[in-house]
């Protein structure tokens, strides 16, 4: 945490300088030419820091002589100053909490000698920080008459930090209504509603809401009422709390236990909506594998909702816009990531979370949930806010939009693979045949028209093809013969035919080539990702492949480097990415690619806006050529989503890294990542 500094003395030490002997070293002047000979003419400062108390400063200080750039201090470490010329210099220490003091000068002056190190030690003495906010739970409770209920405060300072809490003064202002103990236990005495309100001696306090219900005269129900969740995820439960006549009462809050807290935790979310709004949720949390029933209590109405808390492995994932969809090694389908289409198959577009702050939120799962309906899938493909995958039976289904869960897609069909895009959907049925679905007014399906089509239909030009990649507003696909074909818009080259035909009309993505065209160069590829983002008159479209030597080669718009051609300009016909890297897999985003080398290796180019190259870092400016994702993790699949990555190690577990504002990172949080980090749930 970073804290305050305030005004603060310092006492100084200084321990005997340690000095250099230097034994027969003499000035010598000669009338004819002469030479001198001298000792060290600097020395140094070590610093060291001392600190004691309560609520010690994580974060460390920071030390600086002479007003230099300082150099951070552990809160008990030591830093050390060198090459400073003999003399008085001046100490600073800077970055001291509020609640710490430090005793003596600050800054203090140290004397430096020359061949010698001057020791300076800070004596930093912590106290308690006061407490700065009492929160109490339920602070919307209700009891019925004749019953109790119990108010637990959590005493906070003003860095939130939990402390513990003093003996409060508690008052229940109408006795007639509800009578409450110093130890915050409330008694029902009428029908009604009464303001409680507490204080710590420190005068910090407020007050929370009690409502008194007639016996039997309110129903209380929680959604979901039963729920499997990875460890290390969270989901929020709502309940539903209604009076006699069935009218939903707003603005409660009831009391939650867990009959196992070592496998899941619930807490009431006080930070949720406002008092005229439904009542507030709570959250869970799973710790451990296991079971727990999560139980809310209104008056004299209760309600339970089950909690199962298990551990995953995946084999395979897909990352589409703002989600990403895995499979265990035994064909069940997880998801995690924006939920607010259906696009994670769990039945619902309305959390299990909320993204963001209030209230511009999103729905979302920030760990991977299991896809209704017990399906055994062997392949899946995230497409931008829906997911498509093919059962052990070879058919297909699709979820998200007008489903929330899995649906068969029409026609029957016997499907290899399915690729997921933009707005629509491509599948390599049995016997190399290509069908697409879905929007179809930028000739992406390839049928030879324009007009959507709501079920599966072929592809034109009798190919047969051997791999298949749906983009934003293109598609490509591979032959049995290793020819690469594209269709759909053309505006930055994308189609790979040797030239761009860009449109000048806003939103208007170049001219459209509804059946495939060839993709010139006469090179034999093996696999092919189409992608780039749509959404600005200068869309940002583009096209990879790998060679069946596994060399990649990209073309189309090139404005962030995507390309890896070690510049950013466009191409329209296939560019080879530098840097004689060999590749099993090749996966583009929204203007980003990156590559898995056969040695198990992840490069990655293009833009690192969201940290989606995987250096450590982020930045925006443009990456023309291929750089190692960061960590020494070897992989053994790959997929690319829109700002974000995931990638199987080596090892079995499974990674990401990038863009994570909806939770597609599955880290259990919304922080993105510059580095590959551990999906949750995993062993």
């Amino acid at each position: 945490m970073v804290l305050q500094p305030q005004h603060r003395e310092m006492t100084v030490f200084r321990f005997p300088v340690e000095f250099v002997l230097l034994l027969g070293a003499t000035w010598v002047a000669v009338a004819c030419g002469g030479s001198e000979s001298t000792g060290p003419s600097t020395g140094g400062i070590e610093v060291t820091a001392a600190t004691s108390g309560a609520d010690l400063d994580a974060d460390g200080y920071t030390v600086a002589v002479d007003g230099s750039a300082g150099q951070p201090l552990a809160r008990n470490g030591i830093v050390n100053f060198s090459a400073l010329s003999a003399g008085h210099h001046t100490v600073t220490l800077s970055g001291v909490a509020s609640n710490c003091t430090v005793s003596g000068e600050n800054p203090a002056t140290v004397t430096v000698t020359s061949g010698a190190t001057a020791h300076v030690v800070f004596q930093i003495a912590c106290a308690q920080l006061p407490i700065a906010s009492i929160m109490v739970s339920p602070d919307r409770a209700g009891v019925a008459v004749g019953g109790t209920v119990q108010l637990t405060p959590t005493c906070r300072d003003q860095f939130a930090n939990v402390l513990p809490c003093p003996l409060l003064t508690w008052a229940s202002n109408d006795p007639t209504v509800a009578a409450v103990t110093q130890a915050g236990l409330v008694s029902g005495v009428g029908p009604g509603s009464v303001v409680v309100r507490y204080a710590a001696a420190a005068q910090v306090g407020g007050e929370v809401i009690v409502y008194v219900e007639r016996p039997g005269s309110v129903t209380l129900a929680v959604a979901p009422q039963a729920w499997t969740m990875v460890s290390e995820g969270s989901v929020m439960v709502q309940p539903t709390i209604r009076d006699a006549a069935g009218n939903a009462l707003t603005g409660r809050t009831p009391l939650w236990t867990s009959s196992a807290p070592s496998v899941a935790t619930v807490t009431a979310d006080l930070t949720g909506p406002p008092s005229n709004a439904p009542s507030r949720a709570a959250l869970v949390r799973a710790l451990a594998p296991g079971s727990a029933t999560i139980t809310a209590t209104y008056a004299d109405a209760s309600a339970p909702a089950a909690i199962t808390v298990e551990v995953v492995s995946f084999a395979s994932v897909s990352v589409g816009a703002d989600h990403t969809c895995a499979l265990t090694p035994g064909g069940a389908a997880y998801c995690w990531g924006a939920s607010a289409a259906g696009q994670l198959g769990n039945g619902t577009t309305t959390g299990p979370e909320q993204c963001g702050s209030f209230p511009y939120t999103v729905a979302c799962s920030t760990t991977p949930l299991p896809v209704s309906g017990g399906f055994v899938f062997v392949s899946d493909s995230a497409g931008d806010s829906h997911t498509c995958a093919v059962s052990s039976a070879s058919a297909a289904y699709c979820w998200g939009g007008s489903s929330l869960t899995p649906v068969p897609v029409a026609g029957g069909l016997s499907f290899v693979a399915l690729t997921g895009g933009w707005n629509h959907t491509c599948g390599l049925a049995s016997g190399g045949v290509a069908y697409c679905w879905g929007s179809n007014r930028y000739g992406q399906l390839g049928t030879g028209a324009t007009d959507d089509s709501p079920v599966p239909a072929a592809v034109a030009g009798g190919q047969v093809w051997s791999a298949l990649s749906a983009g934003e507003v293109h598609s490509c696909g591979i032959t049995t013969a290793g020819a690469a074909y594209c269709w759909g818009t053309n505006g930055a080259g994308e189609l790979g035919i040797g030239q761009a035909e860009p449109s000048p009309a806003p939103f208007d993505y170049g001219t459209i080539h509804p059946t495939p065209v060839a993709v010139v160069g006469g090179l034999a590829f093996a696999t092919i990702s189409a992608g780039g983002v749509v959404g600005s008159p200068e869309d940002r479209l583009y096209t990879c492949g790998l060679t069946t030597a596994g060399a990649a080669y990209c073309w189309g718009r090139n404005d962030a480097g995507q390309l890896g051609t070690g510049l950013t300009a466009d191409t329209a016909a296939p560019a080879a990415v530098l840097g004689g890297l060999r590749f099993t897999a090749i996966g583009i985003g929204a203007w980003h690619t990156c590559g898995l080398t056969t040695g198990g290796t992840v490069y990655c180019w293009g833009s690192n806006r969201a940290g989606q190259l995987g250096i450590g870092s982020s930045d925006a400016d443009p990456h023309p050529t291929a750089l190692q994702v960061a960590g020494g993790l070897t992989f053994t699949l790959l997929s690319v989503g829109f700002n974000s990555n995931c990638a199987l190690s080596s090892g079995g577990v499974l990674y990401c890294w990038g863009r994570n504002d909806a939770g597609q990172l599955g880290t259990g949080s919304t922080v993105g990542s510059t580095v590959p980090v551990k999906v949750a749930g995993q062993p």
